[in-house]
């Protein structure tokens, strides 16, 4: 049975580093220390990627909704049925 997935990306090209994603759900966005920019916890990263992450399904909500927030517009996600992504 395949299940829908949630692939996050965070464009580090545009992101301003608000912080909102970090303060609305620190459990997948963090601050890279060395650009200061927003990035995926190293946790939930798609191939080792900084700007790419499947949250697990029980994050779904918190990972929408810090995505939303974004004042940049940067997060966009993606729904996938791609069993590789977990």
């Amino acid at each position: 049975m395949n299940m829908s997935t949630m692939k996050v990306t965070i464009n580090r090209q545009e992101c301003t580093s608000c912080g909102t994603c970090r303060e609305t759900f620190p459990d997948m966005f963090g601050e890279n220390p060395t650009g200061s920019l927003n990035q995926i916890v190293e946790k939930y990263r798609l191939k080792g990627t900084i700007a790419e992450g499947v949250p697990p399904e029980e994050f779904g909500d918190c990972t929408l909704r810090a995505a939303g927030g974004c004042c940049s517009e940067v997060i966009p996600i993606e729904e996938s049925q791609d069993p590789l992504l977990r």
